[in-house]
């Protein structure tokens, strides 16, 4: 056998991108220098951590929708860092630059969406702890005694007239006319 082909790029083409995206998911780790794009993302994941009620509280959706945010956000500020360096248009061949043109807007929008989904579970939260939302065991227990309670108090300041039993009402027997 002989040797591998090399491979030939077309006009225009370039290696392969360097701005961290890809080694953030592979590795989970940021590339060297970009120490404030994950002092960034810790704060954002710290800031929703806090607005879901603390990690305790949190439930296993939100955990995964927060991880997929981060890594996404993550990924947007590492194109966004590399195409400052770069430039937006490719100079060698004034096309845009492939870090935007591959990927970007896609990453931009899965930031989007998970965002917008972890807002209504926030604004869910702050419901249920305005007592708009469920209510725990207690809560309603209570709330079911303070009603019976409330009605038992207005059956009784209405009288006995009330609490007759069906035609036992003087009012309306033998009142028939024909």
């Amino acid at each position: 056998m002989g040797k591998p082909a090399e491979i030939k790029r077309k006009r225009g083409q370039h290696g392969p991108l360097k701005h961290g995206g890809y080694s953030l998911l592979v590795t989970g780790k940021l590339p060297a220098g970009r120490d404030h794009v994950g002092k960034y993302l810790t704060a954002v994941r710290a800031g929703f951590v806090q607005d879901l009620g603390g990690a305790a509280g949190m439930t296993t959706p939100e955990v995964v929708m927060l991880d997929r945010l981060i890594t996404a956000l993550g990924i947007v500020r590492l194109i966004e860092e590399y195409v400052k360096e770069k430039g937006v248009i490719d100079k060698p061949q004034g096309f845009l630059n492939p870090a935007l043109s591959k990927g970007y807007i896609s990453y931009c929008n899965q930031v989007r969406l998970a965002t917008q989904m972890l807002e209504g579970w926030v604004k869910e939260r702050a419901k249920t702890r305005q007592g708009e939302g469920l209510l725990t065991a207690e809560q309603l227990g209570a709330k079911i005694v303070t009603e019976f309670e409330a009605q038992e108090a207005a059956r009784a300041s209405q009288g006995n007239a009330d609490n007759a039993p069906e035609g036992d009402n003087p009012t309306t027997e033998g009142d028939n006319n024909d």
